[in-house]
């Protein structure tokens, strides 16, 4: 709802202005009806109504019949397929204007006649639901709603509005809560409003301080949860009244436990092995305002935590890179403002797997002429494959129906991700897993993980070095967009980022974990220099030694997470590990 404010006021009706909140709304390229929409929440007998700022873009204006829709259904055309050709829209639309014929191009910003009357809601009421209906009567272009506004005059008749300064409250059980309860004027009004509550579940009570106020003045609305009310969310409603007028604000109350309530773990399992990109599940406890923290660490005491992720609405949180062919533990804390308690921990193991994205190349450009669109990634690390995930494909383009994705191997095995899919939807945001759900959500934007229409089984058992390609095949000429990013996670048989054990043992580093400074420290090796590596084996930096037998350097710019540290000399090298706090 947007705010109202006092335009002009004479002695028969006054005129307020109310701009829409629904805003920005897509106008896809695909023809169809895009609506925006406006809640006018006091009565009133319209004397006159304006449309106003309505501003935009657009490829074609020439394409778009835009109207006003009452709360009764009521329907007045502004405009009705104006200045073809031309692009965007930047005005507004009284009866009274001496402006008959839209300026083209129409951003001019100018207040013109509508195409249909606006007189036609005079005596309607003002209260209710507004809206701004885009018809784009043809495929192509698209574009976005940006504003609008609606200025009404009504007849002068002393009311009043009851408004909340918060939409939400929590409290504790056992616990109170309070928040403010404005009285807001329209027209002339001074009788004084009585205030109570509807609606009010059995342990919660509503009192008001005062309970009697005038328009301008507010209330302390003061709500109790007793001990034995349940978690969860109520919906009281409170209500002013005052001679023969009423007000109504319904206010949302979430109830929180003042126990502590533990999170069951659902995913990964006790013990299972999993890859590099995680996905854990949790169930949700039953206080409303819960929010949640995955941790993650080497220990099952957690006394060095290497990932945490949140504060999460969500009981779910994927993880894009945990530490390879690793043993972990993973555990949920749960906050719901009025306690803290934490899941029992549960083990799992990763497999070693790597993440690669293309170095170069993208964005790549998909034409409007069909034709295969192709771009390339180069893995180094070589063994042999275990599994395949395509964490991310995403890009735009007008008809993803056209499209035919397909990942092509270094040895040359080709397998299809998807194929003419969701048939008049735009863009793909969307990767691809074995086992996970095989009916894509259309449109394809939601960034889930499917499974693919082929088998990433496929490549089971090849060697994983080499160029990987992925392939866009536009079928149909018309169109186009482009492919913005992909990436690739191999995980394979066997450990390849194995360390010679025996000579990284005659190295020390401390501390580990570290926040800062690093130190790398060896009694009986000459150390001449020191490569820092990524968790998925991506080179970050090299440092010159010289002969000595150790250093020291400043490890404060890398993000939390897990790095490799590959220490070269006249013995060979030796890779150790090393966690960033």
């Amino acid at each position: 709802m947007g705010d109202f404010s006092e335009v002009f006021s004479f002695g028969t009706h006054s005129c307020f202005g109310y701009a829409s909140e629904n805003v920005p709304v897509n106008i896809s390229a695909i023809s169809g009806v895009y609506s925006s929409f406006l809640e006018i929440p006091f009565e009133g007998i319209i004397q006159d109504l304006n449309v106003l700022n309505i501003e935009g873009t657009h490829g074609n204006t020439g394409q778009l019949v835009i109207s006003l829709i009452s709360p009764t259904g009521e329907e007045v055309i502004l405009i009705d397929e104006i200045c073809t050709g031309t692009q965007d829209f930047n005005f507004g639309f009284d009866d009274s204007s001496l402006l008959e014929e839209v300026d083209c191009p129409a951003t001019t910003g100018s207040i013109y006649q509508p195409n249909q009357a606006l007189d036609s809601f005079i005596g309607d009421n003002t209260e209710g639901t507004w809206t701004l209906a885009i018809a784009d009567n043809v495929n192509g272009g698209g574009g976005s709603l940006n504003n609008w506004s609606i200025e009404v005059c009504v007849a002068n008749e002393g009311s009043f509005i009851l408004t909340a300064e918060e939409a939400s409250v929590q409290v504790c059980q056992n616990q109170l809560t309070s928040f403010t309860l404005n009285a807001e004027e329209v027209f002339a009004f001074d009788d004084p409003i009585t205030l109570s509550a509807e609606n009010v579940p059995a342990g919660m009570t509503v009192s008001f301080d005062p309970f009697i106020i005038s328009t301008g003045q507010s209330s302390e609305v003061i709500i109790a949860a007793e001990a034995g009310i349940d978690p969860g969310v109520y919906l009281p409603v409170l209500v002013g009244t005052a001679a023969n007028l009423s007000d109504e604000n319904v206010q949302t109350v979430e109830v929180n436990s003042d126990t502590p309530e533990n999170s069951e773990l659902i995913s990964p399992s006790e013990g299972e092995v999993i890859s590099t990109l995680g996905f854990f599940e949790w169930e949700a406890v039953s206080s409303p305002s819960t929010l949640y923290t995955l941790e993650i660490a080497t220990d099952e005491l957690f006394l060095n935590t290497v990932i945490s992720v949140g504060p999460l609405s969500a009981a779910s949180a994927s993880v894009a890179e945990l530490p390879p062919f690793e043993t972990l533990f993973w555990r949920v804390t749960a906050d719901n403002g009025c306690v803290l308690s934490s899941s029992l921990p549960r083990s799992f193991s990763t497999l070693a797997c790597a993440n690669s994205s293309p170095a170069e190349g993208l964005p790549l450009s998909i034409l409007s002429v069909a034709g295969v669109y192709t771009s390339e990634l180069e893995i180094q690390q070589a063994g042999e494959i275990q599994s395949i995930t395509i964490p991310n494909i995403e890009g735009t383009h007008f008809s993803v129906s056209d499209l035919i994705v397909s990942l092509e191997s270094p040895t040359g095995t080709d397998v299809v991700l998807f194929s003419n899919i969701c048939d008049g939807e735009q863009d793909f945001d969307l990767g691809f897993t074995e086992a996970a759900n095989p009916l894509i959500d259309c449109p394809p934007t939601t960034g889930e993980l499917y499974s693919p229409e082929e088998s990433l089984a496929d490549f089971t058992g090849e060697d994983a070095a080499g160029t990987w390609t992925l392939k866009v095949n536009d079928t149909q000429n018309g169109g186009g967009g482009q492919l913005n990013s992909w990436s690739l996670q191999v995980c394979y048989e066997d450990n390849v980022f194995s360390t010679n054990n025996a000579l990284a043992a005659s190295f020390s580093i401390f501390p580990n974990p570290t926040n800062n400074i690093v130190n790398i420290r060896s009694e009986d090796q000459i150390i001449d220099e020191v490569v820092i590596y990524d968790i998925t084996g991506r080179k970050l930096d090299q440092l010159l030694v010289n002969g000595s037998n150790g250093i020291t350097f400043d490890f404060s710019a890398y993000a939390q997470g897990g790095y490799l540290i590959e220490i070269r000399g006249p013995f060979g090298a030796a890779t150790k590990k090393i966690i960033r706090k």
